[in-house]
């Protein structure tokens, strides 16, 4: 349900702009990838697959079922990771160096702030701290959506945040998600201040 081809074209991109320059060091970037199918056995095959291919490092992965435990696995086997979406394993391992902000720490900053998660089981963990937390600094959403991967306009969602008073926005959702939810904000002239990313750490306040 989770389209990663973004993530890994993007890191395409930039592996051939380096190798057109000359490589690092002479050494010219290679990508491998391998499709998770949003499947924890799956992302673990891929894991062990990218292992015995002798991959030096882990950029820009998007493994929604798989990142979490990928992390431990891969980090275990002396690989870094850099990117993905935050899961905790992400900000646990010396080895890791995630890109997306703990939304559990710095959603506590956003004002009447109108919540959006994604559907999925793996958000459920995040959901529970990032609302706790903000209850914990005094900060009550004005609203709270859940949506799937899938949704295709997020005009309604705007709408609602709007009727409520909302004055920013938490968004726990995939790229082309996040895609549609700022065209519906330029259609109804919903301009307020966004905090996107993957899973937070659950365990930090």
């Amino acid at each position: 349900p989770i389209d990663a081809t973004v993530e890994r074209d993007t890191v395409r991109s930039y592996f051939n702009m380096v190798n057109q320059a000359g490589g690092v060091d002479g050494y010219k970037l290679r990508l491998i990838d391998c499709d998770s199918k949003y499947d924890p056995s799956s992302a673990h095959q891929c894991a062990q697959k990218l292992l015995s291919q002798g991959v030096v490092a882990i950029v820009g992965w998007l493994s929604l079922s798989g990142e979490q435990n990928e992390t431990k696995y891969m980090t275990g086997q002396g690989v870094p990771i850099i990117g993905g979406l935050g899961v905790p394993a992400e900000y646990e391992s010396p080895l890791s160096f995630p890109t997306t902000p703990s939304l559990v720490t710095a959603g506590t900053a956003l004002k009447k702030p109108g919540v959006i998660f994604l559907n999925a089981n793996f958000i459920a963990p995040v959901e529970t701290s990032f609302l706790a937390a903000m209850k914990k600094k005094g900060i009550t959403p004005v609203d709270v959506e859940q949506v799937d991967a899938t949704k295709a306009d997020y005009t309604d969602i705007v709408l609602k945040f709007q009727m409520s008073g909302a004055q920013s926005v938490a968004a726990f959702v995939d790229p082309f998600s996040y895609a549609r939810l700022f065209q519906a904000m330029e259609r109804q002239n919903f301009h307020v201040h966004v905090l996107g990313g993957g899973q937070a750490r659950a365990d930090v306040e």
